[in-house]
């Protein structure tokens, strides 16, 4: 890359030996430059493009090319481009051919220390060549050019003597609304808003012109239809000594530049206003990221005072364990010019922790980034909520891992979704296998109506609060008894399936049955046994008892008679009461005894103390 600040030498020459000695020759008297060199056609046609010389210094004789042929390349590419000859041995007439060709000198090798003053010379020559054309091109038909101005102009420009206008373009005419005619001759004050703005205006622009030669004002204009331009008037007299030869003007519409700086201040203004009683915190940064500006939420959460949260010191109050990262972070996105979105913390000096989503988007003015302007809102709660679920989530995973009942899900087509290991070991399946299974796989096929029915209860809303049971086979065949508590499963607020917590009861079911079969055998005993059963509570009250009663009273109770009354209030003799109770309370049972019901005498083998 080169740089333009620095003096380009091209150097077109085979021997590098010799280049070396020209760049000490060149440095010794202190020109400061850079170099390349080439060799061939094809090298320096690319060279004249890409490196751009001030100067081109060139041997002569070289194996593919010679120094008259690198002049003529060079002069078709820019016939103003100084061109050196810098050669061992040349004849005059090789000399003189290459001077008229239009090198500007050459330099004999044995005479290198001439080739710095060569060097500047070229380079003196041609500065004095470019201002010598520049003079000719400005002197050149002068008043043609000058009226081509005047009429192109895109501004307004004109004469005035006295200020009364001689001459004004046509553009100063479109700008005002009115015909060259209309002006020519009249006072400028014609065309300003007011007196009191001619007066002004011409009062402060001739101030100017008096202390500086040419005097810039703002002022407004009057259109001939009645509409105020907003202008910048610009003056400078054809003779200073001399103001009544004239002064000419020029005039610049800035109305949409008022406009648009009046939209600026009135959107600055309402910035400042909504960063104040904004709720998140609204900071700006320059282009490296060096922060100039937080709001009042800003220093609310994070601690900070302004002057402390300028420039690099709101790091301060981030948490340290998030400030390398965030830092980092951010200077690749700053550096990156892309928008940056990060979550850190604040730990502000009474330690508290606050969480925030900051998030920067570039600010671009004309396609370049004039700095950063970013938010950040306290995300605390939402933080904590998302802890508080994770943990919730940890305490569920460690539930369902670890329960002894069933847990699964299933989707509304009955594929398992989730299952837990004591489903998986109820079963004897493993989990890949239920999970490439359906529920229909395990229910037995007379549960089905009943299973879909109650699952479009659960879909139409029903309450799910009682369990069902069913039977499901497992793996190895065994049928087992299970009572499924149900509900829907959702995604939102749509249902995508059902969930459910299932206990294996196959050993209440054969307990239960076997109480029933043992219930069976007891009624078949109680109910023909010929000696009397009865049961009471604590206090006597008979629960129980059996028909035989109607035949050891000889008909005078019958069960109905007995049920829900004291025993004791049957006894025929008080004192065999007190001491059947006492023995009761003492050993909690009476062994073989004698008592008298109020109608017969009857032996009782075994009384054993039951409280209800």
């Amino acid at each position: 890359m080169t740089n333009k600040n620095l003096l380009r030498i091209l150097f077109i020459e085979d021997l590098p030996s010799d280049v070396d000695l020209a760049v000490l020759e060149l440095r010794k008297e202190k020109l400061k430059f850079e170099h390349t060199t080439v060799c061939t056609k094809v090298d320096l046609i690319n060279a004249l493009k890409e490196f751009k010389p001030d100067v081109i210094i060139s041997d002569y004789m070289m194996p593919a090319f010679n120094g008259l042929q690198a002049l003529k390349e060079v002069i078709t590419f820019d016939p103003e481009l100084p061109f050196i000859l810098l050669t061992g041995s040349v004849n005059e007439e090789t000399a003189v051919e290459c001077i008229k060709s239009g090198a500007q000198d050459y330099v004999i090798k044995e005479h290198m220390t001439r080739l710095p003053f060569a060097v500047t010379e070229a380079l003196e020559q041609v500065r004095i060549n470019k201002e010598k054309k520049a003079s000719e091109l400005l002197l050149k038909d002068n008043e043609e050019k000058l009226q081509s101005i005047f009429s192109a102009a895109p501004v307004g420009i004109g004469l005035v003597v006295d200020r009364v206008m001689i001459e004004v373009n046509d553009p100063f005419c479109n700008m005002t609304g009115y015909a060259r005619s209309e002006l020519i001759g009249k006072s400028s004050q014609i065309i300003y808003s007011s007196t009191e703005e001619y007066i002004n205006a011409g009062k402060e622009k001739y101030r100017q012109i008096e202390e500086k030669g040419m005097g810039s004002v703002e002022t407004k204009i009057k259109c001939k239809d009645g509409k105020i331009l907003n202008v910048i008037l610009s003056s400078a007299p054809l003779d200073k000594k001399d103001l009544a030869k004239g002064v000419s003007f020029t005039v610049l519409d800035i109305t949409e530049r008022k406009q648009s700086e009046d939209a600026l201040r009135e959107s600055q203004h309402l910035f400042q206003t909504l960063s104040q009683v904004s709720p998140v915190g609204i900071f700006r940064t320059n282009p490296d990221g060096y922060t100039t500006y937080v709001n009042p939420k800003w220093l609310e959460l994070s601690g900070l005072k302004f002057e402390d949260a300028v420039g690099f010191g709101w790091l301060k109050a981030v948490h340290p364990d998030d400030r390398k990262q965030l830092d980092v972070r951010w200077k690749s996105d700053v550096e990156s010019q892309v928008s940056s979105v990060a979550e850190y913390r604040f730990i502000r000096s009474d330690g508290s922790i606050v969480w925030v989503m900051g998030n920067a988007a570039p600010q671009l003015l004309d396609n370049e980034i004039a700095g950063y302007i970013g938010t950040i809102t306290d995300i605390t709660e939402r933080k904590l909520a998302e802890d508080a679920l994770a943990e919730s989530e940890t305490k569920y995973r460690h539930l369902v891992t670890h329960s002894p009942d069933g847990i699964f899900i299933n989707d509304l087509s009955g594929k398992f979704i989730s299952v837990n290991r004591a489903i998986c070991d109820i079963l004897k399946y493993k989990e890949e296998e239920l999970l490439s299974m359906n529920i229909w796989d395990i229910v037995p096929e007379q549960y089905h109506s009943l299973h879909k029915k109650r699952l479009i209860g659960i879909m139409n809303g029903e309450s799910t609060s009682s369990n069902a049971e069913y039977e499901v086979k497992g793996r190895d065949e065994i049928i087992h008894s299970i009572e499924v508590m149900s509900s829907p499963y959702y995604r939102g607020e749509e249902i995508i399936g059902f969930q459910g917590i299932a206990r294996d009861i196959t050993a209440r079911k054969l307990t239960e049955m076997a109480i029933r079969e043992s219930e069976e055998k007891y009624r078949g005993i109680f109910e023909n046994v010929q000696d009397v059963y009865y049961e009471t509570q604590f206090n006597g009250t008979i629960i129980e008892v059996s028909p035989s009663i109607k035949i050891l009273s000889k008909g005078q109770y019958q069960m109905h008679d007995l049920i829900g009354k004291p025993m004791f209030d049957f006894y025929a003799d008080l004192k065999q009461r007190e001491a059947i109770l006492s023995e009761l309370q003492t050993k909690g049972a009476v062994t073989d005894f004698e008592v008298t019901l109020k109608t017969v005498t009857v032996h009782i083998y075994h009384v054993q103390f039951q409280q209800n």
